[in-house]
């Protein structure tokens, strides 16, 4: 009994040893189960798993239920009236039984009965006496049985805390946290929908995910349930039409519609000090096991995630911070240089908007956007007089000194961490997709995309501007000189996407003209 490390074998080796010593025809041995309040049949193996009410008014189970309400032992014989219950052994072909409770502390574990059929065979006091002691033994064996695994359950609890606290770490990203949380939610638990509402400063967001289908109504009154939630809870009342419901990508999905009735749901508040983050919904169409445990480690894990967001935050604060800081030396580029005021900010937003036309995700947009503002900002160690200059730079002063701005404004980025994954765009916005740029020759793919990106729309901008020793350009004569240096100055898949931003915004107008569109994607 004590070498059993589980419950079912536990329950098999006490079954058969009661049974070796009653000798009894068969035997039933009940467990009782406290949250479905039933007596669990777990041995014999053919009838495990039988649960029934203790208020079952069937004979073969009114002995153990009778045992069950009195917490005694009772013996029952056949054609011998029992002066406190009644039963019919005729029912469960049994000449006679002996049922006997057995307890952990005050509280019944379970109930062992053995029934007899012939009358050779039956009760006595040592027979009793064998049976309770085998019994006292498999309770301290199934106590020492259910603290190993509460043990082994709580170290499994820390260690799923762990990793996920560890799986968080390097996020700054909102949303790459919350996917993160709905990643482990959905391997960890039983979980159908979860949900989390971002408190942001114009419009909020409800991003979830669902292991089936779920109705757009459905996922409406999910979401205002957890508006609600949180406007109660955190005290802020706030406005369901501000709210924008959106399915986060998820690697796996079922075609399974969920329609019915959650059976468990719960919303836990994220907030931090003064800061509310917004909400977490989970909800299972299955009751949950152990609800108020897995509950319990589901608090845990939104814990750590508003942990992680408050860091994210903070960087985030902190990077806007930095931004600030270099937009500010931005704009004293521009100030310095006076005939390219809002040069930067103007590269940013085309370089934005063409990274955008060439479906580059969010990240890699932000990339370009920041390095489209800081592209210039090596000009902050170029001379006035060089920057200013009403006619053409000498071979001296742009080879020797004016083709280092790009070397220098990538030295600057470098040293801020965060910034770090502008520096390359920076560096290289002046290589040609032949070779024939600077500041190293790069060619063709061997120039990042963003720094390809950023060299069409600063080549366009700078065309479009005034400088000391020229006119702006008509646009459309801008690009036409970009068409015209595709595939040697510039990226012919940019210089594409280039045009159809272009036509986008009125720059162009190829409706009349589909002979010069051809022709230009021809000459791309």
């Amino acid at each position: 009994i004590h070498s059993a490390h589980d419950a079912d074998k536990l329950f098999e080796s006490v079954y058969s040893a009661c049974m070796e010593i009653s000798r009894a025809q068969f035997g039933l041995l009940h467990i009782y189960n406290k949250e479905s309040g039933a007596l669990l049949i777990v041995q014999p193996k053919d009838r495990s798993q039988t649960m029934h009410s203790v208020l079952s008014g069937n004979d073969e189970w009114a002995i153990p239920s009778w045992v069950f309400f009195n917490k005694r032992i009772i013996e029952v014989k056949l054609g011998e009236a029992h002066p406190e219950m009644e039963t019919d052994l005729y029912r469960c072909k049994a000449i006679s039984a002996l049922s006997v409770p057995f307890f952990s502390g005050e509280e019944i574990l379970g109930i062992l009965t053995v029934f007899w059929n012939d009358t050779s065979s039956s009760s006595n006091e040592k027979l009793v006496s064998n049976l309770q002691t085998v019994l006292y033994q498999a309770v301290l064996a199934y106590n020492n049985i259910v603290q190993v695994a509460t043990v082994n359950q709580k170290l499994d609890e820390l260690m799923l805390v762990s990793t996920y606290s560890e799986k968080l770490m390097g996020l700054v990203d909102k949303h790459d946290i919350i996917r993160s949380l709905f990643e482990t939610t959905f391997k960890y638990f039983s979980i159908d929908i979860t949900g989390f509402l971002v408190i942001q400063k114009r419009t909020h967001e409800f991003l979830y995910w669902s292991r089936g289908l779920v109705d757009e109504k459905y996922i409406r009154s999910i979401c205002k349930d957890t508006v609600d939630c949180f406007s109660q809870m955190a005290g802020v009342r706030i406005q369901e039409q501000r709210v924008r419901i959106r399915k986060l990508p998820q690697p796996e999905n079922t075609n399974v519609a969920i329609s019915k009735q959650l059976s468990f749901s719960h919303v836990i508040p994220v907030c931090w000090d003064d800061h509310k983050f917004g909400a977490v919904f989970f909800g299972a169409v299955k009751e949950l096991n152990n609800e108020q445990e897995k509950l319990a480690m589901l608090m845990s894990l939104v814990s750590q995630t508003r942990i992680a967001l408050n860091n994210a935050k903070l960087y985030s604060d902190m990077k806007e911070n930095y931004i600030r800081t270099i937009k500010a030396l931005a704009i004293a580029v521009d100030a310095k240089d006076t005939y390219t005021h809002g040069h930067s900010e103007n590269v940013m937003n085309i370089a934005e908007e063409i990274a955008r036309e060439m479906g580059i995700d969010e990240k890699g947009i932000g990339i370009i956007r920041d390095a489209g503002l800081l592209h210039d900002i090596g000009k902050i160690g170029i001379p006035g007089y060089i920057l200013n200059k009403p006619g053409p730079l000498t071979y001296e002063e742009f080879n020797g000194i004016m083709k280092t701005h790009s070397t220098l404004g990538a030295n600057i980025v470098k040293e801020v961490p965060f910034l770090y994954d502008l520096h390359k765009l920076i560096l290289y916005h002046h290589e040609h997709y032949d070779g024939g740029g600077y500041p190293e020759r790069l060619k063709g793919e061997q120039i990042p995309l963003g720094a390809r990106i950023l060299h069409v729309a600063d080549a366009f901008e700078a065309m479009t501007s005034n400088r000391p020793y020229r006119s702006s350009l008509e646009k459309k004569e801008a690009i036409r000189r970009l068409i015209e240096n595709s595939g040697k100055q510039f990226d012919p898949a940019v210089i594409e996407a280039f045009l159809r931003l272009a036509e986008k915004k009125g720059w162009v107008d190829w409706s009349e003209k589909a002979d010069e569109r051809a022709s230009a994607s021809n000459l791309i």
